[in-house]
């Protein structure tokens, strides 16, 4: 079972390292009327790489 969690891990680093965003809409609604709609949107990544050229290291 350890080769599949090293490889989720890889995974994991290799998504997180190059960005990845998040998006998804949820409307909850009443007899066809819309009360609340939320909406979400969001970029997880590292700034590691970037950090260099900006001269934080």
């Amino acid at each position: 079972m350890a080769p599949q969690a090293a490889s989720l891990v890889d995974l994991l680093d290799q998504l997180i390292g190059t960005g990845v965003v998040l998006s998804g809409e949820v409307t909850i609604c009443l007899a066809g009327v819309d009360l609340v709609t939320v909406k979400l949107r969001a970029l997880i990544a590292t700034v590691e790489g970037e950090s260099g050229e900006m001269g934080r290291e």
